[in-house]
């Protein structure tokens, strides 16, 4: 699994929540598709806070073969890419030190 770790714009923190809502929602079957275009097994995120501020994971599981490019003439992608930038300042990526599903 990778993730990245972002902190939130000040002032953006529910616009980002609205955002992950819609995705869970009304856009669900869309996000779907385009994980799978992606060879993604699974997508999400985690808000969380520290003191005064919040941040978010971004996490990604791979499938067998890799992940594909995002594809940026998707409508959805488009949107998400601009809700990141909108809300979110990039800190780092990782990859977990293990997983575990049964």
């Amino acid at each position: 699994m990778k993730y990245s770790l972002f902190k939130v714009k000040e002032g953006k923190l529910q616009v980002w929540k609205d955002w992950c809502k819609l995705l869970s929602t009304e856009f669900k079957d869309e996000a779907l598709k385009t994980i799978k275009e992606e060879n993604l097994l699974l997508e999400g995120c985690l808000v969380f806070p520290v003191g005064k501020d919040f941040y978010v994971v971004g996490y990604t599981l791979e499938n067998a073969g890799g992940v594909k490019p995002t594809n940026l003439d998707n409508n959805l992608n488009k949107k998400h890419l601009e809700k990141r930038k909108e809300c979110l300042e990039f800190v780092c990526r990782g990859e977990s030190e293990y997983f575990l599903n049964l």
